[in-house]
């Protein structure tokens, strides 16, 4: 929405607030001034309808059924209410005690109100209090401003009510009708207002739509910046004109400036972004270069430290390697000393069994004495038994005797046989274990001797071990010293690295601010070119 809109719209809602306060209170007033109108004509109604009952009489009660003033019978008769609808207009109703007996409200259907029932805030101030009612009431459905009069009889007691009124909608027409008058009136105001309100808002906007003209033709024609306002008025618009006319002189001054600066500039920096792409370039070169001596360096370090764990591998290696020779020297040692020991024992053991051989050969004598004896002993039983058959009876019990004899001599015979031959056969064995014994004897010796040159060895495997180790252990604190050189020398070149990535990645952003400058210089150029100065 247009400026010039909003103060028209601005001005009409103001006036239109004001007139509809002003109508407002106005009608507030007058309707105030109604309701106490209302008031009054319906006391004057009301001692109307009383003097109305005065020329019927002084003497009101209810007799036998019937409301009666003096020798007028009120119920039924409508000459009361009709009468003073003539006079004054409005209602009138007559009440013996609380239902109506006379009265001019006409019901819907066309027929009086007669015979309904008092009811509502009426009846309260009649019947319970003993006072007269003024106010508003509904009657059969409708708004009424009413008064109501307890009707006493000569003892004071309430007999009746005496009822005046006239509709809201009747006595407000004119009231509706006045607003209908005053919304018209206003509405006409409002337009007039309206009408002149633009008119003056045309004229007092006029500068402002002529600057405003001005800025779109700058700011979407050529952009002539000589042009100018000419307005000399002594007022604010006045000098917003000779403010807008020396804004335009110093963005005219500006403009040109910028003009002559921006080739410059682009020309500045494309040698910028030339000499950061360079700088870029071998920047990057420097990185890679430093990346793959990082490499190589890591892998040198990485070898380095195989080496070392490799040779501190061989160094325990080689310390177990020792432990096993030491341990392997102490069997041998303990080897020879058994072996010193089986041989001792073995040849012991052999001159046993060549004592044993010769016991043999003496036990074989003997056998031998045993046989020639048991021979002995058969030839002389051979000898009685041919003697005891030369003497008959008296030499059988001498034959007998010679017969068991000669038998136990070949038993001996027998027996020293078989005893001669288990001697040859131990003698046989016995000399076999003899030399059995000296073959071990001898072979116990030679595999001492050879322990004695495996125990040698072993020492000089010691020996050769103990050098290896320390050789390794040197070996081993090289190759630590070695990577821990080449893992110096591999953070040093990961920070050079990291450095000329940095400075290669500030020269690239200076390449690419250069360029936005390039190009923000050419669209400044451009934008420079619209203006005509």
């Amino acid at each position: 929405m247009k400026i010039k809109t909003r103060f028209i719209a601005v001005n009409a809602l103001i006036v239109a607030v004001a007139l509809a306060a002003v109508t407002a209170a106005c009608l507030v007033k007058f309707s105030q001034e109604l309701k106490r109108v209302a008031g009054v004509s319906q006391e004057a109604r009301i001692k109307t309808f009383w003097e109305l009952l005065k020329h019927k009489g002084n003497d009101i009660d209810i007799v036998e059924g019937r409301l009666k003033i003096g020798d007028y019978t009120v119920n039924g008769n409508f000459e009361l209410p009709d009468r003073l609808k003539e006079l004054c207009g409005g209602t009138a109703t007559i009440f013996m005690g609380d239902e109506r007996v006379s009265t001019n409200v006409i019901k819907p259907d066309g027929s009086r109100a007669v015979g309904t029932k008092l009811t509502g805030p009426a009846y309260e101030a009649v019947f319970k209090k003993g006072v007269p009612y003024r106010g508003e009431a509904e009657i059969l459905g409708a708004p009424y401003f009413t008064a109501y009069d307890p009707i006493r009889n000569a003892r004071g007691d309430i007999v009746g009510v005496l009822y005046v009124g006239v509709k809201k909608s009747e006595f407000f027409a004119a009231y509706h009708h006045l607003q209908m008058v005053v919304a018209s009136i206003v509405a006409v105001i409002l337009l007039l207002a309206c009408l002149i309100s633009a008119f003056a808002v045309s004229r007092l906007f006029n500068p402002l739509n002529r600057m405003h003209d001005l800025l779109k033709d700058i700011a979407e024609g050529e952009g002539d910046l000589t042009r100018r306002l000419d307005y000399r008025r002594q007022d604010e618009i006045g000098e917003m004109c000779t403010s807008f006319n020396l804004f335009m002189d110093k963005l005219y001054t500006i403009v040109s400036r910028v003009a002559g600066t921006t080739s410059q500039l682009a020309a500045a920096a494309l040698q910028v972004q030339g000499s950061s792409n360079q700088i870029a370039e071998g920047a990057d070169k420097v990185a890679q270069q430093s990346a793959t001596v990082a490499t190589a360096s890591e892998e040198m370090a990485l070898t380095s430290s195989e080496i070392a764990q490799n040779c501190l591998l061989a160094a325990d290696e080689a310390r177990q390697a020792t432990d096993s020779a030491q341990t392997g020297s102490v069997v041998v040692e303990q080897t020879i000393n058994k072996m010193n020991s089986v041989s001792e024992q073995v040849m012991a053991a052999a001159r046993t069994v060549e004592s044993l051989g010769q016991r043999s050969d003496e036990i074989g004598e003997i056998i031998g004495v045993i046989e020639d004896i048991a021979d002995q002993t058969n030839l002389l039983a051979l000898n009685a038994a041919v003697e005891a058959a030369r003497a008959g009876d008296q030499g059988r019990g001498f034959a007998v005797v010679a017969d068991e004899v000669r038998a136990l001599a070949e038993r001996t015979t027998k027996a020293t046989r078989r005893i001669a031959d288990m001697i040859a056969t131990i003698q046989k064995e016995t000399n076999a274990a003899v030399i059995s014994i000296k073959q071990g004897v001898e072979e116990v010796e030679a595999g001492a001797s050879e322990a004695h040159r495996s125990g040698d060895a072993l020492r000089d495997i010691l020996r050769q071990i103990d050098a290896l180790n320390r050789q390794f252990n040197q070996i081993a604190t090289a190759a630590e010293e070695q990577t821990s050189t080449t893992s110096e020398i591999s953070r040093s070149m990961h920070q050079i690295t990291d450095i000329v990535h940095d400075t290669a990645k500030g020269t690239q952003d200076a390449a690419a601010a250069a360029m936005q400058l390039n190009q923000l210089a050419q669209t400044l150029q451009s934008l420079v070119g619209q203006f005509r100065l």
